[in-house]
């Protein structure tokens, strides 16, 4: 079993286009003021996955990633407006894992706390229902 804390505020998962890849490619002090918004965006969400990598690295050696995995998170927001909990769960599954189609798992959430964080458990799935 895996457990850590991200201690920032959960980040939503972000699907990018190969538009938004090149886009990054650019220095932030070269991107126009239309695309400004977007590249902030963008970059926010690869800081975070990178910090959810940084805080993991070395503990997800104790699991064999061949079998099935559960990954339960809890979200602590910050504020009342947040990013949806099903994407901030995808985000952490999609920084730790290559190919997380043997990732299920749950999420809960609780809003306006003073010490935003995302506190994370991954094991092996023991249970399998027999037909």
């Amino acid at each position: 079993m895996v457990y850590f804390v991200i201690p920032i505020n959960p980040v939503p998962y972000l699907r990018m286009t190969q538009a938004e890849v090149r886009l990054m490619r650019i220095p932030r002090a070269r991107v126009s003021a239309n695309y400004l918004k977007k590249w902030d965006g963008i970059n926010r969400y690869l800081r975070y996955k990178e910090s959810v990598q940084a805080l993991a690295r070395g503990q997800l050696g104790s699991l064999d990633l061949s079998r099935k995995l559960w990954m339960d998170c809890f979200f602590y927001f910050a504020g009342g407006r947040h990013g949806d909990p099903d994407n901030c769960w995808k985000a952490i599954a999609d920084a730790l894992f290559q190919n997380d189609n043997k990732v299920c798992g749950s999420f809960n959430f609780s809003t306006g706390n003073s010490d935003p964080r995302t506190t994370v458990i991954i094991w092996h799935e023991v249970v399998e229902i027999q037909k």
